[in-house]
């Protein structure tokens, strides 16, 4: 093979390496949080006591896990906006996607152009996909599309069980409900317990690696555009 020929195929191969543009916003927002919870944390950390008169925490300790739950809730929420993106621009580039999907009769009055009608019945679709729980979605997914969300039924799991810890960080204060533990719970796991959970950090790496998972999987199956850089 020729020296062009060679180049040519690493441009290919380099060109199927890049991830699309909501791979690209869920990175940007995800390294904003990343930068966030490391500033607070070496703030606390390198700080005075923070227990002074009118403070709501008894400790730095305190103030660091709680700087903790809202960066482990945003990184989740970062990962659902950026599935919901996934589905959202697979549905635009496959319109057979939508099926059977049928809108209201006033709104189709509301719109002289196919395009804009088109776009906000994936905007409907996307909606209620979003409104399932992660794992259902993938089940969905899978059945309907032919593209499982997570390759591998423990990375589901684990997925699974973060987005349930998230949920009772929001809605339960950090502590385990009869729901937690019903969906999720192991042996462990008792109603009322606080939770606990791994480093966001961590975390934050974890959901990156399916992310980009997801991204470049997505973009083969459904025929998604990288982003190229301008």
């Amino acid at each position: 093979m020729s020296a062009g020929g060679d180049s040519d195929f690493e441009d290919d191969y380099y060109v199927s390496l890049l991830p699309t543009e909501h791979f690209n916003r869920f990175w940007e927002h995800q390294h904003k949080v990343t930068q966030f919870g490391h500033f607070v944390s070496r703030s606390l950390v390198d700080s005075k006591s923070i227990n002074t008169r009118g403070s709501a925490f008894d400790s730095n300790y305190e103030a660091l896990e709680y700087n903790n739950r809202l960066l482990f809730t945003r990184i989740l929420d970062n990962f659902q906006t950026f599935v919901t993106e996934i589905i959202s621009a697979c549905m635009q580039k496959n319109p057979k996607m939508l099926g059977a999907y049928t809108l209201k009769a006033e709104i189709l009055f509301q719109y002289d152009d196919l395009g804009e009608l088109r776009k906000l019945a994936v905007e409907q679709m996307a909606t209620k996909f979003s409104y399932m729980n992660i794992a259902d979605l993938d089940d969905e997914l899978r059945s309907r599309f032919g593209f499982p969300l997570f390759e591998r039924k423990i990375t589901k799991l684990r997925i699974k069980r973060l987005v349930e810890i998230r949920n009772a960080i929001v809605h339960n204060r950090g502590l385990k409900s009869s729901n937690f533990v019903k969906r999720v719970g192991a042996k462990v796991d008792r109603i009322g317990d606080e939770i606990a959970f791994a480093h966001p950090a961590d975390v934050g790496s974890y959901i990156e690696r399916i992310a980009e998972d997801v991204d470049q999987r997505a973009k083969l199956h459904f025929g998604l555009e990288p982003e190229h850089d301008s």
